[in-house]
């Protein structure tokens, strides 16, 4: 299987990613951990060709080098907390530079794909909601706190028309995707949004119900730039 997944499955201006799709094991405290975020490549593939975008998936693990950092700080170790038995702690990835190509082809493909919304998605070991959402520091990847909370609400009704009920948070001031070198760089002149699925929905496959949250967020971009 392909360390960097690139496809496109027509001519949609929707780019789906999923960057840290791969997965290492760690020593934390005595106990083995796991880092990464597997489900994100299904749930990407499966919104891109639903709305007939494309999807760009890193499966290198982030520990080595992570496609959602700055590529030129590749190399001198970027620091991310995980939750290990309820506390949160924090390790460094982003240190094997033989990735360094890889990754700056991972950002090439962004602009050359040139999309119109860019969805980065995520999980988050967040109990408190289900799906968190970010825009930037002022929400400023939708065009401001008034877009976003519209999106959030928009989002919301295209869920309960299919049945689906699940608590959805727009971040305020910290994770908000303003650090994520993804949208950070690419949002320009272009939509975007950080999308965080709790942990929780994962734990037997991925749950339906993120699915139609998948779908109804590639409707929903596609609507946005109409």
């Amino acid at each position: 299987m392909a360390l960097v997944e690139h496809k496109v499955f027509g001519d949609s201006p929707i780019l789906v990613v999923a960057p840290h799709e791969g997965v290492s094991m760690v020593e934390v405290d005595g106990h083995r951990v796991r880092v990464g975020e597997p489900g994100t490549a299904y749930l990407a593939r499966l919104a891109a060709k639903h709305i007939g975008g494309a999807c760009l998936i890193s499966r290198v693990p982030r520990m080595e080098a992570d496609f959602a950092r700055d590529p030129a700080l590749l190399g001198k170790g970027a620091s991310f907390r995980i939750a290990v038995s309820g506390k949160r702690v924090v390790l460094e990835g982003h240190k094997n530079k033989s990735y360094s190509g890889l990754l700056n082809k991972f950002h090439e493909t962004i602009e050359r794909l040139d999309p119109r919304f860019i969805l980065d998605f995520h999980r988050m070991s967040n109990r408190d909601v289900d799906v968190r959402l970010g825009f930037g520091a002022d929400r400023r990847y939708i065009g401001g706190t008034e877009r976003a909370l519209e999106f959030k609400r928009q989002l919301l009704e295209k869920l309960a028309a299919r049945g689906v009920s699940l608590e959805v948070l727009v971040s305020r001031v910290r994770l908000t995707g303003e650090s994520e070198f993804i949208l950070n760089t690419h949002h320009r002149g272009r939509k975007a949004a950080l999308v965080e699925f709790a942990e929780r929905g994962f734990r037997d496959g991925v749950d339906p119900r993120y699915e139609e949250v998948a779908r109804c967020l590639v409707e929903l971009a596609l609507e946005w730039i109409a």
